[in-house]
């Protein structure tokens, strides 16, 4: 697929599109299945033949620790045409073998290029060259109500398509440990084995890269989420390069003073309606070496005010490594009194490993 070749989805009575056909015909031969194996160590019994002959109440239990592949399945596309193959960093993770498997029946072993745990982003490199591509489009031009394909594996079952809108934009939610920002949200199913795979728009622009799904209790229905095309465009460069995103960091746990409970809203009695409370401070940061405080209340980082949670995220993640920023915060002294200060942070590179 070529920039700007893409079919459109020809519009029928009423706005509904007549048939995506097109639409998948074309990036179809981009998408591909991902299996994985993963090797964990177990403790079984063994049987050791010396043991044969010997009175049960004699024999003391032996043990021995053997290694069990694990299978696991996902799905990628392609995204240039000399093997580099986008997939979620959780289909890949800790997995010891890796083969992608085109829509023509070929099947390479792939290498990890570079992965991003924060996203949930992995690029494969393959040893293929003049393979069909997949065009990342621009998620910031997403609306609300816009129609979306999503192309997978789910089950096993490749190269399947299901059709929806988008729901949402910068949804948030937490999966298997991880907290991801920003998400698109679809009503499109997706089912395990999709996860990597293309969430594709009219213009047959992949728009998200499908990661996750949830379902709220007693209720049948689930919502399928996907990480923005732009972020995936951002980070790839350094992926390429370098094999993993250096990333300003700052050490915080934040909530947006909206999203706390009523009651511990009306316990601490906060001066302003909006901005980032400071859940955690994490020991050894930049924001712990700067006398930050688990309670504390930003609504400032320069002249910009912060609103939420999400603003202050994006804040820092536009500013430098080895940079100054000054947080304006609220803070609640013993006495219930609440101050505003002004307080300097300096930014450094996000460790590998959070500091514990």
């Amino acid at each position: 697929m070529k920039p700007g070749a893409g079919p459109i989805a020809a519009i029928g009575r009423l706005g509904v599109p007549e048939s995506f056909a097109p639409i998948v015909e074309n990036v179809n031969p981009a998408v591909v299945n991902v299996d994985t194996q993963t090797e964990i160590e177990v403790e079984v019994p063994s049987w050791d033949p010396w043991w044969w002959g010997i009175p049960f109440f004699d024999r003391e239990p032996r043990t021995e620790r053997r290694t069990i592949p694990i299978p696991g399945r996902g799905s990628g596309f392609i995204v240039r045409d000399d093997g580099y193959v986008l997939t979620n960093q959780h289909v890949v993770q800790g997995a010891h073998n890796i083969k992608v498997r085109l829509q023509d029946g070929r099947e390479f072993k792939a290498q990890v290029r570079g992965q991003d745990a924060l996203t949930d982003i992995a690029l494969l490199k393959i040893n293929a060259g003049n393979l069909p591509v997949a065009e990342l489009g621009d998620s910031n031009k997403v609306r609300s109500g816009d129609w979306v394909i999503a192309i997978g594996n789910p089950q096993g079952l490749e190269h399947t398509v299901t059709v929806g809108v988008v729901s949402a934009k910068g949804r948030r939610a937490a999966a298997e440990g991880r907290v991801y920002q920003d998400l698109i949200q679809t009503d499109a199913l997706i089912n395990p084995g999709n996860s990597g795979g293309p969430l594709i728009n009219a213009r047959g622009e992949v728009i998200g890269i499908t990661a996750l799904i949830q379902a709220e209790p007693r209720t049948v229905g689930l919502w399928g989420f996907a990480v923005p095309s732009n972020a995936v465009k951002e980070l790839m460069p350094q992926l390429i390069e370098k094999g993993r995103v250096t990333r300003p960091w700052v050490g915080l746990n934040i909530i947006s003073i909206d999203k706390l409970p009523p009651e511990r809203v009306r316990e601490l009695k906060p001066p302003v309606k909006e901005g980032a409370f400071i859940h955690e401070v994490i020991a050894g940061g930049p924001a712990a070496s700067a006398d930050l405080r688990r309670g504390d209340i930003v609504t400032a980082i320069g002249s910009k005010q912060v609103k939420s949670a999400d603003a202050l995220v994006k804040m820092v993640r536009a500013s430098k490594i080895g940079s100054d920023l000054k947080f304006t915060i609220h803070r609640k002294s013993l006495t219930g009194k609440w101050s505003k200060m002004a307080v300097d942070v300096h930014v450094m590179q996000m460790p590998a490993v959070l500091p514990q």
